[in-house]
């Protein structure tokens, strides 16, 4: 797993501030961000 990600909560962040003018919630339903944080809670 890469280091930048650690929890679901900092890889939602950082997709937000990056993709999506930093509204965490309309980034939690891309179907990437909820792939990435599916696989983050299960390590």
């Amino acid at each position: 797993m890469s280091e930048q990600h650690k929890t679901p909560q900092e890889y939602t962040g950082r997709y937000a501030a990056q993709y999506c003018d930093g509204d965490q919630e309309k980034a939690a339903e891309h179907e990437i961000v909820k792939e990435v944080c599916k696989e983050l809670t299960e390590e």
